[in-house]
């Protein structure tokens, strides 16, 4: 019995000691980190960039919108014109209520128009401080995981 003990005992000590070596070695961290860093870097870059797109992307949106109504209302007021030239009395009866018609829906586009263009552009600064701020708490945090870490002296 005392025999298998103390096989036991050993066979545990010699597992412990032979278990206990790691592979990772302080460079391995180094790179490591330097890839978490570049990576921390590329996300911070994409994500500023796509919050520009989005910013652009709305306002590129409401120009074309603007284009689109300014196109639309045009045509209608060129109608309007043509439409009260014309000066015989039975005619003008009937294109008198179409003409009242097309100068509401003239007028109803031009508001839509005024409003666009009073509408703030979106800002997407606020959102890339956020990203920035992220970045570098993230960044503090692999310098906080890594700084007992340093480079073996070659």
């Amino acid at each position: 019995m005392k025999k298998y003990f103390i096989l036991t005992i050993g066979l545990i000590t010699a597992l412990a000691f032979t278990s206990c070596k790691s592979a990772v070695t302080a460079q391995d961290v180094l790179k490591q980190e330097s890839k978490a860093n570049e990576a921390t870097q590329t996300a911070q870059e994409e994500l500023i960039e796509l919050a520009q797109m989005k910013e652009q992307y709305s306002i590129d949106g409401v120009k074309a919108e603007i284009k689109r109504l300014e196109k639309e209302k045009s045509k209608i007021d060129k109608d309007i014109k043509s439409l009260e030239k014309v000066s015989h009395s039975s005619t003008a009866e009937a294109t008198q209520g179409l003409v009242g018609d097309l100068k509401a829906k003239s007028a109803s586009i031009s508001k839509k128009i005024e409003t666009l263009e009073a509408q703030p552009k979106e800002n997407w600064a606020k959102s890339i401080e956020t990203i920035n701020q992220s970045i570098a708490k993230l960044q503090q945090e692999v310098k906080a995981i890594t700084a007992n870490i340093s480079a073996p002296e070659e």
